[in-house]
């Protein structure tokens, strides 16, 4: 792994340990290319039952965060929507509509997609210079998009556009799956973009959410 990829994982660790979450002595953060971020035993001393890592709601990231929402209330039942119950005194970060129709993976892609906009004033940056860079993007456009280099390059079926990779996919599951799930971002894109860059214009005025950077994480 380059030296900005070991820096990026020492940064994360130190982060993550710094902000209440626990990791073992007998395991480290570690990085493959064909495994990604994950945890390496670097001691056979771990007992049976051992904890090995823990990590606190306050580092987690998903539609509760813009919600606003204590991790206790994963369901908001339509009895609670009038209320405040869950949530904190600042109320939802995110325009209310969106939170209450849009599905809860598509809130969480842009509240993350707004962490990478906010660059090294989000909470998560640490975390976020760890995921897999998009493929195909210049050190120029990553820097105009916000995103860092990134541990590894992305590669999941929805980017695989080359004619090579195609007739490989056509003909199996995976192909068809591939095809709806793009349809389905584009379709929340095209229903929510619009949304969600007034949100961000009344807070940052140079800042809007993009598709390509949507793409990466809806």
């Amino acid at each position: 792994m380059a030296s900005n990829g070991q820096q990026s994982l020492a940064d994360f660790s130190q982060w993550f340990v710094t902000n209440g979450g626990f990791i073992h002595k007998a395991v480290e953060f570690a990085y493959l290319s064909t495994k990604g971020v994950h945890l390496r035993v670097v001691s056979n001393t771990i007992s049976p039952g051992t904890i090995v890592l823990s990590c606190p709601h306050t580092l987690t990231l998903s539609a509760l965060n813009p919600a606003r929402i204590s991790p206790k209330f994963y369901d908001w039942p339509e009895n609670q929507r009038s209320s405040d119950s869950g949530l904190n005194t600042s109320g939802p970060l995110f325009a209310r509509r969106f939170l209450m129709d849009a599905r809860p993976q598509c809130v969480a892609a842009f509240f993350l997609c707004y962490q990478v906009i906010l660059r090294e004033e989000s909470h998560w940056r640490s975390y976020i210079n760890c995921l897999p860079s998009p493929p195909a993007l210049s050190e120029q456009e990553r820097e105009r998009l916000g995103l860092a280099e990134g541990l590894g390059e992305l590669d999941t079926p929805v980017d695989w556009k080359s004619a090579e990779e195609q007739t490989w996919l056509r003909g199996t599951a995976v192909y068809h799956g591939a095809i709806e799930l793009e349809e389905l971002w584009q379709a929340e894109w095209n229903e929510w973009s619009s949304v969600m860059n007034t949100w961000i214009g009344r807070i940052h005025k140079d800042k809007q959410f993009n598709w390509y950077v949507s793409k990466l994480y809806l």
